[in-house]
């Protein structure tokens, strides 16, 4: 997982906001029951961090390998960034899920050939999306964290959050440089994450 606070590595950025907090577990208990569910794989999510950052500080951690959404909540905003290994990992695991209903009978070419695909998965992940790659990437894993961490908020007593707007996803978080003043402060939530072996991360970031 990629280490979201590297500019100030001897300053304790942790938030102790038990209201954040109580967010934070929810929707991390909350996300196993959605994915593994739609996705039908198996899922693990874990609590990595709650620190206060810079939007500066946080387009800095981002990998240039990455998806990224961004939606509004009245004039704040969110951004949750997903591993692009983590989506391919996703991404191809239900192509393959349908391609174990669709093949008749147990054959060792056929099993062998998947090993070796999920290899090539696993070790070169994904180098470039097409938009139809980063459409599946918001309605299969980054729209619903965000509507799962909506529920988390108002499930924890914040009931007055608008309805989010202006959602867009992009693979080049460049293109949100110039969203927020840079010293803007928020705090991201890191989540740990896993799906059978293959480990990623999902941080979020919150201007609120």
């Amino acid at each position: 997982m990629l280490s979201i606070i590297e500019s100030v590595p001897t300053q304790d950025t942790s938030v102790s906001d038990p209201f954040l907090n109580n967010v934070s577990k929810r929707l991390v208990a909350d996300m196993p029951v959605y994915f593994n569910t739609a996705l039908g794989a198996s899922f693990n999510f874990a609590f990595g961090s709650l620190d206060k950052i810079s939007y500066e500080s946080f387009l800095r951690s981002v990998s240039n390998r990455t998806i990224m959404t961004l939606v509004k909540w009245g004039n704040k905003n969110v951004l949750v960034e997903v591993d692009s290994l983590l989506f391919g990992a996703i991404y191809y695991r239900r192509t393959l899920h349908f391609l174990h209903e669709q093949l008749v009978g147990e054959s060792e070419e056929r099993n062998l050939l998947i090993k070796q695909l999920i290899s090539e998965i696993e070790e070169k992940g994904f180098h470039e999306f097409t938009d139809g790659e980063i459409l599946e990437m918001q309605e299969t894993v980054t729209k619903p964290v965000l509507q799962l961490l909506y529920r988390a908020f108002t499930c924890c007593g914040k009931t007055n959050l608008p309805d989010y707007s202006e959602i867009k996803t992009v693979q080049y978080p460049s293109l949100f440089q110039n969203l927020l003043p840079p010293q803007k402060e928020g705090v991201v939530l890191a989540i740990e994450s896993a799906i059978n072996g293959s480990s990623g991360f999902i941080n979020i970031f919150m201007d609120l």
